[in-house]
């Protein structure tokens, strides 16, 4: 699923929720053209979407390289063609306690785009039916890509460029090329 696209985030960078949801949009079109859009082009699409930030939010989501919020992944998602029934499944006690109060601030900077749905589901129920995933895993500090079609499950990581077919997630754990990762209570639903 996600063979054809193979560029990696830069190191040391924030911008995993942007090279994941490039690594989805270039699944969904089947691979053509290669590597695109880039993983660069959707995080300047981010960037922008977080330019101002917010008030309250944390300064780790404020340009000039911000982490990727899941409200603006959301739009850039919608923007770039996933516009049907878009979710957000919020597990919280799964979400590290710091990421907790921005839940209704996100909630409302996703208005009705998406639906955004609590739930108390693990990552390997949330991810059963045919369709593209962004989880969050890593306590809250990364972001992989999900997919699933008839073929398999597959998964691309971002920080190591691993791209292709895994086991289906055990409980909360996913693992890519050996690397164990829980999730941390968010998946957006494309």
């Amino acid at each position: 699923m996600f063979e054809t696209f193979t560029l990696q985030q830069p190191a040391g960078s924030d911008s995993c929720g942007a090279f994941s949801l490039a690594a989805l949009v270039n699944a969904r079109n089947q691979g053509l053209p290669v590597n695109t859009p880039t993983g660069a082009t959707v995080y300047n699409d981010i960037i922008a979407r977080q330019n101002p930030l917010p008030p309250g939010y944390p300064l780790i989501f404020a340009p000039p390289a911000p982490r990727s919020l899941p409200s603006s992944l959301v739009r850039v998602g919608i923007a770039r063609g996933f516009n049907d029934q878009v979710q957000v499944m919020v597990n919280k006690p799964l979400m590290p306690v710091a990421m907790h109060p921005l839940i209704g601030p996100e909630t409302t900077r996703i208005g009705s785009t998406a639906a955004v749905i609590s739930s108390t589901a693990n990552l390997q129920a949330l991810v059963q039916a045919a369709g593209y995933y962004l989880a969050l895993v890593l306590d809250g500090n990364h972001w992989i890509a999900l997919g699933r079609n008839a073929q398999g499950f597959y998964a691309y990581d971002p920080a190591s460029n691993f791209h292709g077919a895994v086991n289906q997630p055990v409980g909360n754990r996913v693992t890519l090329n050996g690397v164990q990762y829980d999730f941390s209570g968010i998946v957006i639903c494309f």
